[in-house]
């Protein structure tokens, strides 16, 4: 594996990993050159735009090298190596799953990491669903977060900043209490419903405590994870698809 540099415009150095291959070009003249391409780790750039940002994943070492380049559009392998690259500059404990299907997915847990029972539990299930899960050192989420994980897709390795709430209650008013007080804080909540609430309670409750901050909920129901965002949660697809 080699790590070839392609000028994309005299602003934008990019930085892909893949294997170079050569190819031949017929020029007007008749006559012919040689090309190197690189197929793999590179997405090229649309017609007309000043192309995709990319960075050196073996420089990715602390937590904000780590959370300010993934969220760049650049290939899966690419976010796959920057992360392993962080874990490698970083004590952290591993613990490893499977889903169903049998794909490999871990939790991470770094040096200095703060957590409980529940949030790890939380964890262990979003792991199991196919999400590698990063708990952070504390001084790494700043004062007053604790509730905080990221999540990278075991296929795509993009990036999500999620909060973790366990929801036990039974009616839709105590749920969009305690909804409201989490969506106050977050963009992105992985909601854990830990009673037997009925579903049209459940909706209704999520329904009314949905804030005007919130993006997406990851909404685990009897042992299904649901992915939710305000278009979902407003219009009947709740209704359609809660099992």
């Amino acid at each position: 594996m080699i790590i070839s540099e392609i000028l994309i415009s005299p602003r934008h150095k990019v930085l892909g990993i893949g294997k170079l291959y050569t190819s031949t070009k017929n020029l007007s003249n008749g006559m012919s050159e040689n090309i190197e391409e690189q197929k793999e780790g590179i997405v090229k750039p649309e017609e007309g735009s000043s192309g995709m940002l990319y960075f050196d994943p073996f420089g990715i070492k602390t937590f904000a090298d780590l959370t300010s380049n993934m969220v760049k559009k650049v290939a899966p392998q690419i976010r796959k190596q920057a992360l392993e690259n962080f874990l490698s500059h970083n004590n952290h404990e591993t613990f490893e799953y499977k889903t169903i299907s049998g794909e490999k997915t871990n939790i991470w847990v770094v040096e200095g990491a703060r957590y409980d029972t529940t949030e790890f539990h939380i964890a262990e299930k979003l792991a199991k669903s196919g999400q590698h899960v990063l708990f952070p050192r504390q001084g790494d989420l700043g004062t007053g977060r604790r509730n905080d994980i990221f999540l990278y897709d075991a296929k795509t390795f993009i990036q999500q900043k999620v909060e973790l709430k366990a929801l036990f209650g039974e009616t839709a008013e105590s749920l969009r209490s305690q909804i409201e007080s989490g969506t106050a804080q977050a963009s992105v909540i992985a909601y854990d419903i830990q009673s037997n609430i009925k579903k049209m309670w459940l909706i209704d409750g999520l329904r009314k405590g949905w804030g005007k901050e919130t993006k997406k909920v990851l909404l685990n129901y009897k042992g299904q994870w649901y992915e939710v965002n305000r278009e979902r949660v407003y219009n009947d697809w709740l209704e359609r698809n809660l099992k």
